[in-house]
């Protein structure tokens, strides 16, 4: 088993198991000196969410860890687009008071910009990940506060609306 760290879209375990069968949510962890910002250029031209250092100790972001099959990782990969935007890379954090060692996903230099902002579905599934993990009050406003836009590819946009309608009404 691996230990991935999710602090995007893959946030809520719908969403994850929907990539990764395996996946089994551990928990969350503060990450002291990060932030999530909405600066990684999407395969569809939209803005994704990338992992950045800080320029302070404060917990800045918030992570869902996950156990997942090490056979899963190669699926992974491929939907985080691994060699075509993003790296992944391990990174240390706390977890009930023990050092854990995990893997999460960073954007590389080439896909990072400014002024792009993602689709309405993908806040969206940050948001309900951010809200299910029961992060602080004030950081899942930051998601809902942010400008986001129309996906102008219907079928995705459906697919994805679809996804959100089953996390709001499990079962």
């Amino acid at each position: 088993m691996l230990n991935y760290l999710a602090y995007g879209s893959n946030l809520h375990p719908v969403r994850l198991s929907q990539r990764v069968p395996s996946a089994r949510l551990i928990g969350s962890v503060s990450l002291r000196g990060y932030r999530v910002k909405f600066n990684k250029l999407g395969a569809d031209a939209s803005a994704k969410c990338n992992l950045v250092a800080g320029e302070t100790n404060d917990p800045l972001a918030f992570a869902a860890l996950y156990q997942i099959d090490a056979s899963h990782k190669p699926d992974l990969d491929h939907y985080e687009g691994v060699g075509n935007g993003y790296i992944d890379r391990a990174i240390s954090v706390q977890h009930e008071g023990q050092a854990l060692e995990c893997f999460t996903y960073f954007a590389q230099d080439s896909h990072l910009v400014k002024h792009l902002r993602p689709f309405h579905w993908y806040k969206k599934l940050v948001e309900l990940g951010a809200s299910h993990c029961r992060f602080p009050h004030w950081y899942i406003t930051q998601f809902k506060t942010l400008e986001s836009m129309a996906d102008p590819d219907p079928d995705r946009s459906m697919e994805m609306e679809t996804l959100i309608r089953k996390i709001l009404k499990p079962g």
